[in-house]
C-alpha cells in the first residue's frame, strides 16, 4: 500500500500534510493512511469533474446547446455589429474535446475511488472488533471521530459518481449533436 501511496503522492505532498496536520489526533488509528488515500483520490476527482464540466461547458456555448433552455445571454448579447466576430465553431475540435473528456469520466479511477472507500470502511470496522476488549476511550472517541470523517468523504465521493453519470449522459448527447453536424456538413453537395 505505500508504494501505492507514493506513487499517488507525486507532486501532492503539500496536499498530504495539510490533510495529516486536520488529522494529527488520530495518529494512533492503523486505517489513518488509508483513509489520507481516500481523501486524496476524493480530491483528484473532484478536480477531475471540474474539468470536465469546464470542457462540457465549453462545447455547449461554442454549439449554442440548451441556449433556450439555459437563457444563454451570451448569443442574445452580440447584436448585428459584432456578429461579424462570431466564428462557427471547430466541430472537429469540440468533437475531440468530447471524446477525450468521454474518456477521463470512463477511467478506472472512479471504480477505484469506490472501491477504497468500502476498503476504508472495512478497515475500520475489522480494527474496532479487534479493540473490542481495549477499554481506551480515547481511541474509541477518535475512531468515532475518524469514521465520520471517512463518511462525509464518501458524501463527497458519491455526490461525484452521481454528477460523474450526469456529465456522461451529456456528453453522450453532445457527441450526437456535433456527430450529427459533422456528418451534414460532409454529405452536404457544395453548390458551385
Amino acid at each position: 500500500m505505500t508504494t501505492g501511496f507514493l506513487g499517488l503522492a507525486s507532486g501532492r505532498a503539500n496536499e498530504i500534510l495539510e490533510i495529516l496536520d486536520h488529522l494529527d489526533c488520530y495518529v494512533a488509528q492503523p486505517t489513518l493512511l488509508l483513509i489520507v488515500m481516500y481523501s486524496v483520490y476524493a480530491t483528484r476527482v473532484q478536480r477531475t469533474l471540474h474539468r470536465v464540466q469546464d470542457s462540457i461547458e465549453v462545447v455547449q456555448r461554442q454549439t449554442g446547446l440548451l441556449d433556450n433552455f439555459l437563457k444563454s445571454n451570451e448569443l442574445r448579447i452580440l447584436s448585428n455589429d459584432n456578429m461579424k466576430d462570431f466564428e462557427r465553431p471547430n466541430y472537429d475540435d469540440l468533437h475531440q474535446k468530447l471524446v477525450e473528456e468521454h474518456a477521463r469520466l470512463t477511467n478506472s479511477i472512479f471504480y477505484f475511488v469506490a472501491d477504497l472507500g468500502i476498503a476504508c470502511f472495512e478497515a475500520m470496522k475489522r480494527v474496532e472488533e479487534i479493540r473490542v476488549g481495549i477499554s481506551d476511550v480515547s481511541n474509541k472517541n477518535s475512531a468515532k471521530e475518524l469514521h465520520s470523517y471517512l463518511s462525509q468523504i464518501k458524501n463527497v465521493v458519491d455526490g461525484g459518481l452521481q454528477y460523474r453519470e450526469s456529465s456522461l449522459s451529456r456528453i453522450e448527447m453532445q457527441l450526437k449533436v456535433v456527430r450529427s453536424i459533422l456528418y451534414m456538413s460532409i454529405s452536404k453537395p457544395e453548390h458551385h
